[in-house]
């Protein structure tokens, strides 16, 4: 494969993957039954500025914030906190994950516009919440698995589990990724319960399916790999 063809196979199986992220974000939201950890603190930043009726005045333009935006903002913050940890050891180009964060930002919202077009009724039954988890679990590792191929700019919930692991390998203290992950996760949930618990003083979009998605998530991104990299590898990546 040549190095333009393979560029542009790069690009479209990173942009791809990252929408097929957005889309499971917005189907886990659309259920009802819980979102997953890494979604949980922009959600309920959401959630807190929809309850109160906070929007944005700039130059005169009235901006509505939607869910898009708080992700982009959270990302952001992740990537400061990479920052902080990582110090003189930060890469500068990896400020290009504020571009990253934008622009999954604005997935998110067009994720939104496409889940929200599917007709379900206005009460919605169990099961149909749960065919909507089972989208949103199924769609993330795929997408997460054609982002990762693609070897680009690290989103920044990604990139502080590196951070943190890349911190403990300099003092000595190596921990798996998965290990790292799974506190990563755990800070996300009980930040987004704080958020939203002091803002709206109720808990929402928190539930059994924040827990089943963090459980089977990494589970069936293992069951995928298997299928779907003969397919990256037809692509031309993976391969190095």
């Amino acid at each position: 494969m040549n190095k333009t063809k393979k560029i542009v196979t790069r690009l479209l199986f990173y942009v791809g993957g990252m929408m097929l992220v957005a889309l499971g974000i917005r189907a886990a939201v659309r259920g009802g039954l819980g979102i997953s950890p890494v979604s949980s603190p922009s959600r309920s930043v959401f959630n807190v500025i929809a309850t109160h009726g906070w929007s944005l005045d700039l130059f005169g333009w009235h901006v509505n914030i939607t869910y898009g935006m708080c992700y982009t903002a959270i990302f952001v913050l992740y990537l400061l906190l990479q920052i902080l940890i990582l110090r003189r050891k930060f890469q500068p180009v990896q400020l290009l994950q504020i571009a990253v964060s934008t622009l999954f930002g604005y997935f998110v919202d067009l994720a939104g516009l496409i889940v929200d077009a599917i007709p379900v009724p206005s009460a919605m039954p169990y099961w149909l919440q749960l065919i909507f988890l089972a989208c949103s679990i199924l769609l993330i590792p795929t997408g997460l698995t054609f982002y990762l191929a693609a070897k680009l700019i690290p989103m920044p919930s990604e990139g502080l589990v590196l951070a943190i692991q890349t911190a403990r390998k300099e003092k000595k203290h190596d921990v798996p990724y998965h290990k790292v992950k799974v506190f990563v996760d755990s800070a996300c949930v009980l930040s987004a319960i704080l958020i939203v618990w002091l803002g709206t003083g109720h808990l929402t979009d928190i539930r059994e399916g924040t827990v089943i998605t963090a459980v089977m998530a990494g589970v069936v991104m293992g069951w995928l790999r298997p299928v779907l990299n003969p397919v990256i590898r037809k692509c031309g990546l993976g391969e190095e």
